[in-house]
Protein backbone atom coordinates (compact mmCIF):
# COMPACT_ATOMS: atom_id res chain seq x y z
CA UNK A 1 0.00 0.00 0.00
CA UNK A 2 0.67 3.58 -0.88
CA UNK A 3 0.92 6.22 1.75
CA UNK A 4 -2.54 7.26 0.58
CA UNK A 5 -3.93 4.19 0.63
CA UNK A 6 -3.52 2.77 -2.67
CA UNK A 7 -2.34 -0.43 -3.65
CA UNK A 8 1.44 -0.35 -5.13
CA UNK A 9 1.13 -1.19 -9.12
CA UNK A 10 3.96 -3.67 -10.02
CA UNK A 11 6.50 -2.68 -12.74
CA UNK A 12 4.70 -3.27 -16.42
CA UNK A 13 5.71 -5.20 -18.85
CA UNK A 14 7.01 -3.33 -21.73
CA UNK A 15 5.11 -3.39 -24.81
CA UNK A 16 5.10 -6.84 -26.85
CA UNK A 17 7.72 -8.49 -24.19
CA UNK A 18 6.65 -11.29 -22.08
CA UNK A 19 5.59 -10.21 -18.77
CA UNK A 20 8.70 -11.42 -17.30
CA UNK A 21 10.68 -8.80 -19.34
CA UNK A 22 11.05 -6.34 -17.02
CA UNK A 23 12.55 -3.01 -17.44
CA UNK A 24 16.15 -2.18 -16.09
CA UNK A 25 19.06 0.79 -15.62
CA UNK A 26 21.66 0.01 -18.08
CA UNK A 27 24.57 -0.68 -15.99
CA UNK A 28 28.39 -0.53 -17.51
CA UNK A 29 28.32 -4.20 -18.59
CA UNK A 30 25.41 -3.58 -20.87
CA UNK A 31 26.64 -0.20 -22.08
CA UNK A 32 29.94 -2.15 -23.36
CA UNK A 33 28.27 -5.04 -24.86
CA UNK A 34 26.29 -2.16 -26.84
CA UNK A 35 29.25 -0.18 -27.77
CA UNK A 36 31.00 -3.39 -28.78
CA UNK A 37 28.00 -4.29 -31.02
CA UNK A 38 28.43 -0.93 -32.92
CA UNK A 39 31.79 -1.20 -33.50
CA UNK A 40 31.46 -4.66 -34.92
CA UNK A 41 28.72 -3.47 -37.20
CA UNK A 42 29.77 -0.72 -38.16
CA UNK A 43 33.27 -2.72 -39.19
CA UNK A 44 30.82 -5.22 -40.83
CA UNK A 45 30.85 -3.95 -44.34
CA UNK A 46 34.27 -2.69 -44.50
CA UNK A 47 35.61 -6.18 -43.64
CA UNK A 48 32.72 -7.49 -46.03
CA UNK A 49 34.14 -5.55 -48.76
CA UNK A 50 37.61 -6.18 -48.26
CA UNK A 51 37.42 -10.12 -47.74
CA UNK A 52 34.89 -10.60 -50.83
CA UNK A 53 35.97 -7.94 -53.41
CA UNK A 54 34.51 -10.02 -56.23
CA UNK A 55 31.18 -9.93 -54.87
CA UNK A 56 29.42 -6.95 -55.49
CA UNK A 57 27.98 -4.89 -52.61
CA UNK A 58 24.49 -4.94 -53.45
CA UNK A 59 24.94 -8.61 -53.66
CA UNK A 60 27.03 -8.59 -50.14
CA UNK A 61 24.10 -6.20 -48.65
CA UNK A 62 21.37 -8.96 -49.57
CA UNK A 63 22.89 -11.70 -48.10
CA UNK A 64 23.48 -9.44 -44.77
CA UNK A 65 19.71 -8.41 -44.72
CA UNK A 66 18.29 -11.75 -45.29
CA UNK A 67 20.36 -14.02 -42.99
CA UNK A 68 19.97 -10.59 -40.39
CA UNK A 69 15.63 -10.82 -40.64
CA UNK A 70 15.75 -14.76 -40.49
CA UNK A 71 17.93 -14.63 -37.23
CA UNK A 72 15.63 -11.71 -35.93
CA UNK A 73 12.84 -13.88 -36.67
CA UNK A 74 13.61 -16.80 -35.19
CA UNK A 75 14.47 -14.96 -32.00
CA UNK A 76 11.32 -13.45 -31.60
CA UNK A 77 9.29 -16.85 -32.19
CA UNK A 78 11.51 -18.41 -29.63
CA UNK A 79 11.14 -15.82 -26.87
CA UNK A 80 7.26 -14.93 -27.98
CA UNK A 81 7.97 -11.83 -29.43
CA UNK A 82 5.57 -9.62 -31.37
CA UNK A 83 7.53 -7.85 -34.52
CA UNK A 84 4.59 -6.08 -35.56
CA UNK A 85 3.35 -4.36 -32.53
CA UNK A 86 1.62 -1.05 -33.24
CA UNK A 87 3.69 0.98 -30.66
CA UNK A 88 4.66 3.42 -32.78
CA UNK A 89 8.64 2.64 -34.00
CA UNK A 90 7.32 0.99 -37.09
CA UNK A 91 7.74 4.61 -38.76
CA UNK A 92 11.09 5.45 -38.01
CA UNK A 93 12.21 1.74 -38.38
CA UNK A 94 11.27 1.69 -41.95
CA UNK A 95 12.87 5.19 -42.44
CA UNK A 96 15.94 3.90 -40.97
CA UNK A 97 16.10 0.64 -43.36
CA UNK A 98 15.61 3.29 -46.78
CA UNK A 99 18.59 4.87 -45.31
CA UNK A 100 20.64 2.31 -44.86
CA UNK A 101 19.73 1.08 -48.18
CA UNK A 102 20.85 4.58 -49.87
CA UNK A 103 24.58 3.70 -47.89
CA UNK A 104 24.09 6.86 -45.39
CA UNK A 105 25.69 5.03 -42.36
CA UNK A 106 28.53 3.25 -43.84
CA UNK A 107 28.85 6.42 -46.46
CA UNK A 108 29.36 8.84 -43.90
CA UNK A 109 31.35 6.52 -40.99
CA UNK A 110 33.54 4.74 -43.80
CA UNK A 111 34.65 8.21 -45.48
CA UNK A 112 35.01 9.93 -42.17
CA UNK A 113 36.97 8.16 -39.84
CA UNK A 114 36.97 3.99 -40.77
CA UNK A 115 38.56 4.80 -44.55
CA UNK A 116 41.24 6.99 -42.63
CA UNK A 117 42.03 4.26 -39.97
CA UNK A 118 42.38 1.35 -42.90
CA UNK A 119 44.65 3.07 -45.55
CA UNK A 120 45.77 1.46 -48.32
CA UNK A 121 49.03 0.01 -49.07
CA UNK A 122 50.53 3.27 -50.18
CA UNK A 123 49.02 5.12 -47.75
CA UNK A 124 50.99 4.22 -44.87
CA UNK A 125 49.76 5.71 -41.60
CA UNK A 126 46.73 7.56 -41.10
CA UNK A 127 44.91 10.60 -43.24
CA UNK A 128 46.73 13.45 -41.38
CA UNK A 129 50.07 11.64 -41.32
CA UNK A 130 49.93 11.55 -45.51
CA UNK A 131 48.32 14.96 -46.14
CA UNK A 132 51.31 16.65 -44.17
CA UNK A 133 53.61 14.76 -46.32
CA UNK A 134 51.72 15.23 -49.60
CA UNK A 135 52.13 19.10 -48.33
CA UNK A 136 55.74 18.90 -47.61
CA UNK A 137 56.55 17.12 -50.90
CA UNK A 138 54.04 19.37 -53.09
CA UNK A 139 56.44 22.42 -52.04
CA UNK A 140 58.38 22.37 -55.46
CA UNK A 141 55.21 22.42 -57.28
CA UNK A 142 53.32 25.27 -54.84
CA UNK A 143 56.75 27.30 -55.86
CA UNK A 144 55.88 27.26 -59.17
CA UNK A 145 52.55 27.67 -59.29
CA UNK A 146 52.79 31.43 -57.49
CA UNK A 147 49.46 33.18 -56.92
CA UNK A 148 47.79 31.96 -53.63
CA UNK A 149 44.70 30.66 -54.22
CA UNK A 150 46.32 28.56 -56.73
CA UNK A 151 48.46 27.12 -53.88
CA UNK A 152 45.83 26.52 -52.39
CA UNK A 153 43.94 24.40 -54.14
CA UNK A 154 46.37 22.31 -55.58
CA UNK A 155 47.00 20.39 -52.62
CA UNK A 156 43.30 19.90 -52.23
CA UNK A 157 42.58 18.31 -55.82
CA UNK A 158 45.73 16.26 -55.46
CA UNK A 159 44.67 14.97 -51.76
CA UNK A 160 41.01 14.45 -53.48
CA UNK A 161 42.24 12.42 -56.05
CA UNK A 162 43.86 10.19 -53.59
CA UNK A 163 41.41 10.10 -51.20
CA UNK A 164 38.37 8.02 -50.85
CA UNK A 165 35.04 7.77 -53.24
CA UNK A 166 34.18 6.18 -56.42
CA UNK A 167 34.12 9.41 -58.53
CA UNK A 168 37.25 12.15 -59.15
CA UNK A 169 35.74 14.66 -60.95
CA UNK A 170 35.60 18.01 -59.62
CA UNK A 171 32.35 18.14 -58.12
CA UNK A 172 32.04 15.04 -56.04
CA UNK A 173 35.50 16.21 -54.89
CA UNK A 174 34.92 18.98 -53.57
CA UNK A 175 31.71 17.55 -51.96
CA UNK A 176 33.95 15.00 -50.10
CA UNK A 177 36.71 17.81 -48.74
CA UNK A 178 33.89 19.91 -47.71
CA UNK A 179 34.58 23.04 -49.52
CA UNK A 180 30.50 23.65 -50.14
CA UNK A 181 30.40 25.16 -53.57
CA UNK A 182 33.13 23.49 -56.34
CA UNK A 183 33.78 26.50 -58.18
CA UNK A 184 37.07 27.24 -56.58
CA UNK A 185 38.56 23.63 -57.93
CA UNK A 186 36.55 23.96 -61.15
CA UNK A 187 38.62 27.12 -61.80
CA UNK A 188 41.78 26.13 -60.56
CA UNK A 189 41.72 23.29 -62.99
CA UNK A 190 39.38 24.42 -66.14
CA UNK A 191 39.54 28.53 -66.15
CA UNK A 192 41.94 29.70 -64.19
CA UNK A 193 44.51 31.87 -66.57
CA UNK A 194 47.92 30.32 -65.20
CA UNK A 195 50.67 28.48 -67.37
CA UNK A 196 50.74 24.53 -66.62
CA UNK A 197 54.27 24.45 -67.96
CA UNK A 198 56.65 24.82 -65.17
CA UNK A 199 54.56 22.30 -63.03
CA UNK A 200 54.87 19.95 -65.95
CA UNK A 201 59.01 20.57 -65.66
CA UNK A 202 59.11 20.19 -61.66
CA UNK A 203 57.09 16.91 -62.06
CA UNK A 204 60.20 15.98 -64.77
CA UNK A 205 62.35 16.89 -62.57
CA UNK A 206 60.95 14.76 -59.29
CA UNK A 207 60.38 11.71 -61.46
CA UNK A 208 64.22 11.93 -61.92
CA UNK A 209 65.02 11.96 -58.75
CA UNK A 210 62.66 8.99 -57.95
CA UNK A 211 62.95 6.24 -60.96
CA UNK A 212 65.73 8.53 -63.09
CA UNK A 213 69.52 7.01 -64.27
CA UNK A 214 71.17 4.65 -66.43
CA UNK A 215 69.14 1.56 -65.68
CA UNK A 216 65.58 3.35 -66.16
CA UNK A 217 63.69 2.66 -69.37
CA UNK A 218 61.20 5.49 -71.25
CA UNK A 219 57.86 3.79 -72.12
CA UNK A 220 56.35 5.21 -75.10
CA UNK A 221 52.54 4.80 -75.57
CA UNK A 222 48.96 5.93 -76.10
CA UNK A 223 45.71 5.38 -73.51
CA UNK A 224 42.04 5.40 -74.14
CA UNK A 225 39.52 7.68 -72.30
CA UNK A 226 35.77 6.12 -73.91
CA UNK A 227 33.60 8.90 -74.02
CA UNK A 228 29.74 9.95 -75.19
CA UNK A 229 28.87 12.70 -77.51
CA UNK A 230 31.02 14.81 -80.06
CA UNK A 231 32.17 17.63 -77.94
CA UNK A 232 34.93 17.11 -75.33
CA UNK A 233 38.05 17.94 -76.81
CA UNK A 234 39.78 15.04 -79.17
CA UNK A 235 37.01 12.89 -78.83
CA UNK A 236 36.34 10.74 -81.91
CA UNK A 237 35.59 7.06 -82.98
CA UNK A 238 39.29 5.69 -82.00
CA UNK A 239 40.61 2.38 -81.07
CA UNK A 240 40.72 2.18 -77.62
CA UNK A 241 43.02 -0.27 -76.21
CA UNK A 242 40.91 -0.49 -72.74
CA UNK A 243 37.78 -1.86 -74.33
CA UNK A 244 40.15 -3.76 -77.32
CA UNK A 245 37.81 -2.52 -80.36
CA UNK A 246 37.17 0.42 -81.99
CA UNK A 247 35.40 3.31 -79.94
CA UNK A 248 34.28 6.73 -79.02
CA UNK A 249 36.89 8.23 -76.84
CA UNK A 250 39.73 10.60 -76.59
CA UNK A 251 43.58 9.34 -76.90
CA UNK A 252 46.43 10.30 -74.76
CA UNK A 253 49.85 9.93 -75.99
CA UNK A 254 52.15 8.75 -72.38
CA UNK A 255 55.76 8.95 -71.38
CA UNK A 256 56.74 6.55 -68.50
CA UNK A 257 59.44 6.69 -66.89
CA UNK A 258 60.73 3.29 -64.82
CA UNK A 259 63.07 1.88 -63.22
CA UNK A 260 62.47 -1.88 -61.80
CA UNK A 261 59.11 -1.79 -61.20
CA UNK A 262 58.50 1.54 -60.08
CA UNK A 263 57.07 3.77 -62.91
CA UNK A 264 56.15 6.91 -62.43
CA UNK A 265 54.03 8.90 -65.43
CA UNK A 266 55.83 11.93 -67.33
CA UNK A 267 53.37 13.50 -69.57
CA UNK A 268 50.04 12.87 -70.85
CA UNK A 269 49.37 14.76 -74.23
CA UNK A 270 46.39 14.66 -76.51
CA UNK A 271 45.77 13.12 -79.74
CA UNK A 272 43.51 15.11 -81.85
CA UNK A 273 42.15 13.07 -85.09
CA UNK A 274 41.70 14.55 -88.28
CA UNK A 275 38.14 14.96 -87.67
CA UNK A 276 39.18 18.18 -85.12
CA UNK A 277 42.39 19.52 -86.59
CA UNK A 278 40.25 20.29 -90.13
CA UNK A 279 37.28 21.86 -88.13
CA UNK A 280 38.71 25.27 -86.98
CA UNK A 281 35.76 26.43 -85.19
CA UNK A 282 35.66 23.00 -83.09
CA UNK A 283 39.30 23.81 -82.21
CA UNK A 284 38.68 27.45 -80.78
CA UNK A 285 35.26 26.02 -78.65
CA UNK A 286 37.21 23.57 -77.20
CA UNK A 287 40.32 26.19 -76.08
CA UNK A 288 43.18 24.46 -77.97
CA UNK A 289 46.46 26.62 -78.06
CA UNK A 290 47.73 27.56 -81.39
CA UNK A 291 50.48 25.49 -81.74
CA UNK A 292 48.50 21.95 -80.97
CA UNK A 293 46.27 23.04 -83.92
CA UNK A 294 48.05 21.71 -86.67
CA UNK A 295 47.41 17.66 -87.28
CA UNK A 296 50.56 15.87 -86.18
CA UNK A 297 51.08 11.58 -85.99
CA UNK A 298 51.37 10.14 -82.54
CA UNK A 299 55.14 8.96 -82.84
CA UNK A 300 55.52 13.22 -83.75
CA UNK A 301 54.04 13.75 -80.70
CA UNK A 302 56.27 11.62 -78.98
CA UNK A 303 59.38 12.64 -80.48
CA UNK A 304 58.42 16.54 -79.07
CA UNK A 305 57.84 14.91 -75.93
CA UNK A 306 61.27 13.28 -75.57
CA UNK A 307 62.63 16.39 -76.48
CA UNK A 308 61.21 18.20 -73.26
CA UNK A 309 62.04 14.89 -71.28
CA UNK A 310 65.63 15.55 -72.48
CA UNK A 311 65.98 19.15 -72.10
CA UNK A 312 64.88 18.38 -68.04
CA UNK A 313 67.81 16.40 -67.68
CA UNK A 314 66.08 13.25 -67.27
CA UNK A 315 68.26 10.28 -67.37
CA UNK A 316 67.06 7.07 -68.64
CA UNK A 317 68.79 4.16 -71.23
CA UNK A 318 66.50 2.78 -73.20
CA UNK A 319 63.42 4.22 -74.78
CA UNK A 320 60.62 1.31 -75.63
CA UNK A 321 57.48 1.33 -77.77
CA UNK A 322 54.64 -0.97 -79.36
CA UNK A 323 54.12 -1.33 -82.88
CA UNK A 324 51.92 1.53 -83.37
CA UNK A 325 54.81 3.20 -82.61
CA UNK A 326 57.57 1.30 -84.60
CA UNK A 327 55.97 0.64 -87.40
CA UNK A 328 56.92 4.65 -87.73
CA UNK A 329 60.76 4.75 -89.86
CA UNK A 330 60.49 8.61 -88.80
CA UNK A 331 60.07 7.73 -85.39
CA UNK A 332 62.90 5.14 -85.42
CA UNK A 333 65.13 7.31 -87.05
CA UNK A 334 64.42 10.53 -85.12
CA UNK A 335 65.70 8.50 -81.42
CA UNK A 336 68.64 7.11 -83.60
CA UNK A 337 69.23 10.88 -84.70
CA UNK A 338 68.98 11.72 -81.01
CA UNK A 339 71.50 9.13 -80.33
CA UNK A 340 69.08 6.96 -78.15
CA UNK A 341 68.96 3.50 -77.56
CA UNK A 342 65.69 1.83 -78.29
CA UNK A 343 63.51 -1.34 -78.57
CA UNK A 344 59.74 -1.29 -80.16
CA UNK A 345 57.89 -3.83 -81.75
CA UNK A 346 56.57 -4.27 -85.13
CA UNK A 347 53.82 -5.48 -87.18
CA UNK A 348 54.95 -9.21 -88.77
CA UNK A 349 55.05 -7.82 -92.44
CA UNK A 350 57.89 -4.92 -92.05
CA UNK A 351 60.48 -5.78 -94.06
CA UNK A 352 64.12 -6.04 -93.66
CA UNK A 353 67.59 -7.17 -94.94
CA UNK A 354 69.99 -9.53 -93.98
CA UNK A 355 72.70 -7.68 -92.28
CA UNK A 356 75.31 -8.63 -94.83
CA UNK A 357 73.59 -7.28 -97.61
CA UNK A 358 75.62 -5.46 -100.32
CA UNK A 359 74.97 -2.84 -102.82
CA UNK A 360 75.96 -3.12 -106.23
CA UNK A 361 75.71 -1.86 -109.67
CA UNK A 362 72.52 -3.04 -111.61
CA UNK A 363 73.35 -4.65 -114.78
CA UNK A 364 71.33 -2.72 -117.76
CA UNK A 365 70.40 -5.31 -120.09
CA UNK A 366 69.52 -2.56 -122.30
CA UNK A 367 69.69 1.45 -122.77
CA UNK A 368 71.57 4.33 -120.33
CA UNK A 369 73.95 2.60 -117.54
CA UNK A 370 72.41 2.62 -114.29
CA UNK A 371 73.28 5.53 -111.49
CA UNK A 372 72.17 4.39 -108.64
CA UNK A 373 73.17 1.12 -106.52
CA UNK A 374 70.78 -1.60 -105.37
CA UNK A 375 70.50 -4.14 -103.04
CA UNK A 376 71.75 -7.47 -103.98
CA UNK A 377 68.83 -9.25 -102.68
CA UNK A 378 65.50 -8.32 -101.65
CA UNK A 379 64.12 -7.18 -98.85
CA UNK A 380 61.61 -10.21 -96.86
CA UNK A 381 59.25 -9.72 -94.04
CA UNK A 382 60.25 -9.82 -90.73
CA UNK A 383 57.99 -13.18 -89.70
CA UNK A 384 59.96 -14.95 -92.84
CA UNK A 385 63.50 -13.86 -91.95
CA UNK A 386 63.02 -15.77 -88.48
CA UNK A 387 61.98 -18.50 -89.61
CA UNK A 388 64.95 -20.78 -90.31
CA UNK A 389 66.54 -18.74 -87.06
CA UNK A 390 67.28 -20.76 -83.85
CA UNK A 391 64.85 -20.51 -80.75
CA UNK A 392 65.70 -20.64 -76.98
CA UNK A 393 63.43 -20.61 -74.10
CA UNK A 394 63.70 -17.67 -72.31
CA UNK A 395 62.61 -16.08 -68.53
CA UNK A 396 62.90 -13.22 -68.26
CA UNK A 397 61.08 -12.09 -64.67
CA UNK A 398 59.15 -13.53 -62.36
CA UNK A 399 55.35 -12.85 -62.10
CA UNK A 400 52.68 -13.36 -59.52
CA UNK A 401 52.30 -16.68 -60.60
CA UNK A 402 55.92 -17.72 -61.35
CA UNK A 403 58.35 -17.16 -64.18
CA UNK A 404 57.27 -15.55 -67.22
CA UNK A 405 59.03 -17.34 -70.17
CA UNK A 406 58.54 -17.58 -74.17
CA UNK A 407 60.83 -18.66 -76.72
CA UNK A 408 62.77 -16.09 -78.76
CA UNK A 409 64.87 -15.67 -81.26
CA UNK A 410 67.22 -12.21 -82.55
CA UNK A 411 69.65 -11.93 -85.76
CA UNK A 412 71.08 -8.81 -86.92
CA UNK A 413 69.40 -7.23 -90.03
CA UNK A 414 69.18 -3.90 -92.00
CA UNK A 415 65.75 -2.65 -91.89
CA UNK A 416 64.02 -1.70 -95.20
CA UNK A 417 63.65 2.03 -94.11
CA UNK A 418 65.93 4.21 -96.56
CA UNK A 419 65.29 6.12 -99.50
CA UNK A 420 62.57 4.56 -102.03
CA UNK A 421 64.28 3.51 -105.51
CA UNK A 422 62.95 1.54 -108.01
CA UNK A 423 64.45 -1.85 -107.92
CA UNK A 424 64.13 -4.24 -111.39
CA UNK A 425 60.44 -4.95 -111.71
CA UNK A 426 59.62 -4.83 -107.82
CA UNK A 427 58.70 -1.30 -108.48
CA UNK A 428 59.42 1.04 -105.34
CA UNK A 429 61.22 -0.29 -102.98
CA UNK A 430 62.84 0.70 -100.17
CA UNK A 431 66.56 0.91 -99.56
CA UNK A 432 68.66 -0.96 -96.55
CA UNK A 433 69.11 1.35 -93.17
CA UNK A 434 69.76 0.88 -90.07
CA UNK A 435 71.72 -1.93 -88.93
CA UNK A 436 69.35 -3.29 -85.41
CA UNK A 437 68.40 -6.68 -83.83
CA UNK A 438 65.33 -8.46 -85.08
CA UNK A 439 64.11 -10.39 -82.60
CA UNK A 440 61.00 -12.51 -82.15
CA UNK A 441 58.82 -13.95 -79.21
CA UNK A 442 56.78 -17.07 -79.62
CA UNK A 443 54.21 -16.80 -76.19
CA UNK A 444 52.76 -19.78 -74.74
CA UNK A 445 49.27 -19.29 -76.13
CA UNK A 446 50.47 -18.99 -79.64
CA UNK A 447 50.85 -15.81 -79.95
CA UNK A 448 53.59 -14.27 -82.21
CA UNK A 449 55.06 -10.69 -81.57
CA UNK A 450 58.31 -8.68 -83.58
CA UNK A 451 60.29 -6.57 -82.18
CA UNK A 452 63.52 -4.47 -83.76
CA UNK A 453 66.07 -2.67 -81.22
CA UNK A 454 69.49 -0.77 -81.94
CA UNK A 455 71.01 -2.30 -79.19
CA UNK A 456 74.73 -3.06 -79.29
CA UNK A 457 75.69 -6.39 -81.79
CA UNK A 458 77.05 -8.04 -78.68
CA UNK A 459 74.15 -7.91 -76.94
CA UNK A 460 72.83 -11.54 -75.46
CA UNK A 461 69.71 -13.14 -76.23
CA UNK A 462 68.07 -12.62 -72.37
CA UNK A 463 69.19 -9.36 -72.02
CA UNK A 464 67.28 -8.29 -75.17
CA UNK A 465 64.05 -9.56 -74.04
CA UNK A 466 64.03 -8.54 -70.66
CA UNK A 467 64.17 -5.35 -72.58
CA UNK A 468 61.52 -5.35 -75.20
CA UNK A 469 58.92 -7.27 -71.98
CA UNK A 470 60.05 -4.01 -69.72
CA UNK A 471 57.10 -2.14 -71.68
CA UNK A 472 54.38 -3.88 -69.35
CA UNK A 473 55.43 -1.47 -66.24
CA UNK A 474 53.24 1.43 -69.13
CA UNK A 475 50.27 -0.64 -69.22
CA UNK A 476 50.30 -1.11 -65.41
CA UNK A 477 50.54 3.06 -65.14
CA UNK A 478 47.77 3.49 -67.01
CA UNK A 479 45.21 1.59 -64.89
CA UNK A 480 46.19 2.55 -61.25
CA UNK A 481 45.73 6.20 -62.79
CA UNK A 482 42.28 5.40 -64.01
CA UNK A 483 41.03 3.21 -61.41
CA UNK A 484 43.01 4.52 -58.58
CA UNK A 485 42.71 8.29 -59.03
CA UNK A 486 40.43 9.16 -61.67
CA UNK A 487 42.21 10.19 -64.90
CA UNK A 488 39.43 9.01 -67.04
CA UNK A 489 36.53 10.46 -64.50
CA UNK A 490 37.17 14.29 -65.76
CA UNK A 491 33.78 15.49 -66.67
CA UNK A 492 34.77 18.88 -68.52
CA UNK A 493 35.33 19.37 -72.36
CA UNK A 494 38.06 21.85 -72.93
CA UNK A 495 41.55 21.41 -73.59
CA UNK A 496 43.02 23.14 -70.40
CA UNK A 497 40.75 21.46 -68.35
CA UNK A 498 41.83 17.96 -69.64
CA UNK A 499 45.51 18.54 -69.37
CA UNK A 500 45.22 19.95 -66.11
CA UNK A 501 43.50 17.06 -64.29
CA UNK A 502 45.96 14.60 -66.22
CA UNK A 503 48.93 16.85 -64.73
CA UNK A 504 47.47 16.49 -61.12
CA UNK A 505 46.68 12.98 -61.48
CA UNK A 506 50.41 12.28 -62.82
CA UNK A 507 51.53 14.62 -59.62
CA UNK A 508 49.53 12.05 -57.23
CA UNK A 509 50.82 9.34 -58.92
CA UNK A 510 54.38 10.30 -58.34
CA UNK A 511 53.37 11.38 -55.18
CA UNK A 512 52.13 7.65 -54.01
CA UNK A 513 55.42 6.37 -55.72
CA UNK A 514 57.94 8.51 -53.34
CA UNK A 515 55.47 6.65 -50.27
CA UNK A 516 56.24 3.02 -51.98
CA UNK A 517 60.03 3.83 -52.45
CA UNK A 518 60.68 5.85 -49.08
CA UNK A 519 58.50 2.53 -47.23
CA UNK A 520 61.04 0.21 -49.31
CA UNK A 521 64.27 2.04 -48.37
CA UNK A 522 62.86 2.40 -44.61
CA UNK A 523 62.27 -1.86 -44.82
CA UNK A 524 65.75 -2.49 -46.01
CA UNK A 525 67.35 0.18 -43.79
CA UNK A 526 65.68 -2.03 -40.75
CA UNK A 527 66.38 -5.23 -42.39
CA UNK A 528 70.54 -4.70 -42.81
CA UNK A 529 70.21 -3.63 -39.09
CA UNK A 530 68.25 -6.66 -37.39
CA UNK A 531 71.19 -8.93 -39.90
CA UNK A 532 73.48 -10.12 -37.71
CA UNK A 533 77.35 -8.73 -38.12
CA UNK A 534 79.20 -12.04 -38.30
CA UNK A 535 81.39 -10.44 -41.22
CA UNK A 536 83.83 -13.47 -40.95
CA UNK A 537 81.25 -16.18 -41.83
CA UNK A 538 80.46 -14.58 -44.91
CA UNK A 539 81.13 -16.40 -48.23
CA UNK A 540 83.36 -14.25 -50.98
CA UNK A 541 80.36 -11.89 -52.82
CA UNK A 542 80.31 -12.03 -56.29
CA UNK A 543 80.30 -9.52 -58.84
CA UNK A 544 76.85 -7.87 -59.10
CA UNK A 545 74.87 -8.26 -62.01
CA UNK A 546 73.26 -5.53 -63.80
CA UNK A 547 70.37 -4.97 -61.95
CA UNK A 548 68.03 -2.78 -60.61
CA UNK A 549 68.44 -2.72 -56.76
CA UNK A 550 65.00 -0.52 -56.74
CA UNK A 551 63.50 -3.37 -58.31
CA UNK A 552 64.26 -6.17 -55.72
CA UNK A 553 62.86 -3.76 -52.69
CA UNK A 554 59.72 -3.24 -55.00
CA UNK A 555 59.17 -6.37 -55.68
CA UNK A 556 58.04 -7.52 -51.96
CA UNK A 557 55.88 -4.00 -51.90
CA UNK A 558 52.28 -5.18 -52.06
CA UNK A 559 50.35 -3.47 -55.34
CA UNK A 560 48.59 -0.42 -54.73
CA UNK A 561 44.86 -0.43 -54.47
CA UNK A 562 43.10 2.56 -53.01
CA UNK A 563 39.75 2.44 -53.90
CA UNK A 564 39.30 -1.17 -52.69
CA UNK A 565 41.12 -0.15 -49.29
CA UNK A 566 39.02 3.29 -49.12
CA UNK A 567 35.56 0.86 -49.88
Amino acid sequence: MTEDGAARSSPSPTVGFPPSAVARPLDTMAALVAVVLCLSWGFNQVAVKLALPEIPPLIQAAFRSTFGALIVVAWARARGVKLMEPDGTLILALLWQILSGMGFPNQFFNDSWVVGFLEGPTMVGRTLDWKEELGRWLKPFLDRLGHKARRQMCPLYVSGLIGPGDRKSIQPMAERLALGEYDQLHHFIAAGVWDAAPVETELLVQADKLVGGSDAVLVIDDTAIPKKGAHSVGVAPQYASALGKTANCQTLVSLTLARGEVPVMLALRLFLPESWTSKRARLERAGVPTEYRTARTKPEMALAEIDRVIAAGVRFGYVLADAGYGISAPFRQGLTARELAWAVGIPRHLKVYPADVRMIWPVAGRGRPRRRHVPDILSIAAEDMLADAPWQNISWRTGTKGKLKARFAAIRVRIADGPPQRIRDKGQQHLPGEEAWLIGEHRMSGEKKYYLANLPAKTDLRTLAATIKARWICEQAHQQLKEELGLDHFEGRSWQGLHRHALMTMIAYAFLQHRRLSTARREKKNQRATAPADFTSRAPRHPRTHRSTTTAAMSALPKMDLQRAAA
